[in-house]
């Protein structure tokens, strides 16, 4: 990596006798369009929403840059920030919709001792920075094409959620460690198509060899070894079944989430039936407490709910691929395939129906 908040790109150099190609290393310094914000540390902590690890960022070590986004500002667990993200449409920032909405953009409109990213750079947005999309894509995309190997191709531009903006810029910035908190992009809602690119610019980070930390508990990059610890293909049956489980989950979780909901409106009316100041900072101690805990079961209900929308799109994939055949090949795991030798069999007549079909179709084209 280079100084001057610079940084790397590996492209393929000409191969040379006895060289099975290699890449080469060409140092890139930031673009004065750019504006270079001082960066004091190599190391960033990228924090999202996800109660299961947003507390164990390193908020008290000076050593690391603290990046947050949106409407984390507002939050108690948010301790510190050295660079802040909002890379939505104008007329999302600022709307008026809720208490939430209206203090981020009241708190937008203030000056900042970090930057804030944006889009664009707003005059009403005192800390605004535009975010170097265009340099980015120069840096690290060069390559990655649209298009026929033969004919024409337009860079391929690859972000989908506020994470990869910030692990893009990261790179760019030539930090040499990242670590993640807060973020899990499980549910299918609009993290679920996001994880990808999160996976894409996460693993571009280690090619070029920046340090990357996750937390144990983290579904990001966290998946069985194919081949060593599971190899088969998930049958319809199990699809079902799991959905079915998965339901009754959803079921529970979501009777925990009106359970929570009706304590902590019985909690505000005894806020506002408080007839002294202790006893309604008592009450409200305890609707705080209570919303935090709703917004975890609501999580919780909405992660379900995701692995349920999930199945049910697996099981109509399988019905699409196999209309008239066996789903797969079973399940490789502790309850098995629920019946082994007649699914062989199921898949041995779809087998033989779809020969019988092909040698139908060759007799009436000849």
């Amino acid at each position: 990596m280079s100084a001057n908040n610079g940084g790397v790109l590996l492209t393929p150099a000409t191969p040379t006798a006895g060289d099975a190609g290699v890449c080469e290393i060409r140092t890139l310094t930031m673009p004065e369009r750019f504006p270079a914000i001082a960066k004091k540390r190599d190391k960033c902590a990228i924090i999202g929403f996800a109660g299961t690890s947003r507390h164990l960022a390193p908020y008290d070590n000076p050593d690391w840059e603290c990046w947050l986004l949106n409407e984390s500002h507002r939050q108690n667990w948010c301790k510190r920030i050295s660079r802040h993200f909002q890379m939505h449409q104008r007329w999302d920032f600022t709307k008026q919709n809720n208490k939430s909405y209206q203090e981020h953009w009241l708190w937008l409109q203030k000056k900042h001792p970090f930057p804030v990213y944006m889009m664009e750079q707003h005059d009403d947005v005192p800390s605004s920075v535009k975010y170097p999309l265009d340099e980015i894509c120069e840096r690290f995309l060069p390559n990655v094409r649209r298009g026929t190997i033969d004919g024409d191709t337009i860079l391929n531009q690859f972000f989908t959620s506020s994470f990869s903006y910030q692990c893009a810029l990261a790179l760019y910035l030539d930090f040499k460690e990242i670590a993640i908190f807060g973020y899990e992009m499980q549910t299918l809602t609009e993290y679920f198509y996001q994880a990808e690119s999160t996976c894409f610019w996460l693993g571009l980070a280690a090619g070029l060899g920046t340090k990357i930390y996750i937390p144990d508990n983290c579904r990001l990059l966290n998946a069985q070894l194919y081949g060593y610890e599971v190899d088969r293909m998930i049958n319809r049956q199990r699809l079902e079944f799991l959905q079915r489980r998965h339901q009754s989950f959803f079921d529970l979780a979501n009777v925990e989430l009106q359970r929570i909901a009706g304590r902590r409106e019985e909690a505000i009316m005894l806020v506002n039936k408080s007839k002294t100041a202790a006893e309604k900072k008592t009450y409200s101690i305890r609707s705080q407490e209570l919303m935090q805990a709703e917004i975890n079961a609501l999580a919780k209900a909405r992660e379900l709910m995701g692995w349920i929308r999930c199945y049910e799109s697996l099981i109509k994939t399988v019905d699409n691929m196999h209309a008239g055949k066996d789903p797969g090949d079973g399940f490789l795991g502790p309850e098995g395939d629920l019946d082994p030798a007649a699914e062989q069999a199921v898949q041995d007549a779809a087998e033989a129906k779809a020969r019988a079909d092909a040698e139908k179709e060759l007799e009436v084209s000849e």
